[in-house]
């Protein structure tokens, strides 16, 4: 499929969910923390696929990802929207330390959606930022499935101390601070005790500048804690290329474990 035909389908995509937006978004609220959210149910699913959503380029406030992309599978949808951070574009679903009350909202937001349908697979979805928090709170739920596309895996490294997202996770930047937060998702992965009975279905290109800032060390740590994984190599040059070939994989990938 070109490039000119990945990106037309992308944009019509992003018309569509803000169709969706206007007659489905729902508020989640749990201390002091207003998250919003779509949901989807699919009828006679037996699976949930929690979709996260993807980093924004600067002054573009976050949305909704992969809304129209999974569109037709028999799986139940929670779509849930980071747009939280100074600028509207996210805080990667944390929140401020040491608390991270966005992270636990999230985590109460899906586990309450788990205790409602009762699904026998939970697949914890997204791409970039949304592959940061499909790997960092799908890694916290017994039998998680991982589909992601080339996760931001060292956060404060790739914004700097100059970022206001910066000031809004740490409020005193320091150097203790930029480790705790780059080191925040490997220390997760790394003593997650549910490793045995999860999977990851890992997207990414090998010719991007994503490859060894992020991807080459999340793969080195996903092999060396024993996760059970399953690779798909790129090669467009460029990370914001992501979007337009992470769709196929994600559609693909869901639907497989969808029909196991």
């Amino acid at each position: 499929m070109g490039k000119w035909i990945r990106r037309i389908k992308k944009y019509y995509e992003y018309m569509v969910t803000k169709l969706h937006v206007l007659r489905e978004q729902k508020h989640f609220r749990e201390d002091g923390t207003d998250l919003k959210y779509m949901y989807k149910p699919a009828a006679g699913a037996k699976n949930l696929a929690v979709v996260f959503s993807a980093c924004t380029r600067p002054g573009l406030a976050a949305r909704y990802n992969y809304v129209r992309t999974l569109d037709g599978i028999c799986c139940n949808r929670l779509y849930i929207l980071d747009d939280f951070g100074p600028d509207g574009r996210g805080s990667y679903y944390l929140g401020r330390l040491p608390e991270f009350r966005e992270q636990e909202a999230v985590l109460k937001l899906v586990q309450k959606v788990i205790d409602e349908t009762n699904p026998e697979k939970v697949l914890f979805c997204g791409s970039c930022k949304g592959g940061y928090g499909a790997l960092n709170i799908g890694s916290r739920f017994r039998d998680a499935i991982m589909i992601i596309g080339e996760p931001t895996y060292r956060i404060a490294t790739e914004f700097g101390p100059e970022e206001g997202l910066m000031r809004y996770w740490m409020g005193k930047i320091t150097e203790e601070n930029i480790a705790y937060m780059d080191n925040y998702l490997s220390s997760q992965l790394r003593t997650n005790p549910y490793i045995t009975g999860q999977k990851v279905y890992l997207f990414y290109s090998v010719k991007d500048e994503y490859f060894e800032r992020h991807t080459k060390p999340l793969l080195k740590n996903l092999e060396e804690s024993g996760y059970r994984m399953e690779k798909e190599e790129a090669e467009f040059t460029a990370h914001s290329e992501l979007s337009l070939y992470f769709p196929d994989f994600l559609r693909s990938n869901v639907m497989k474990a969808c029909q196991r």
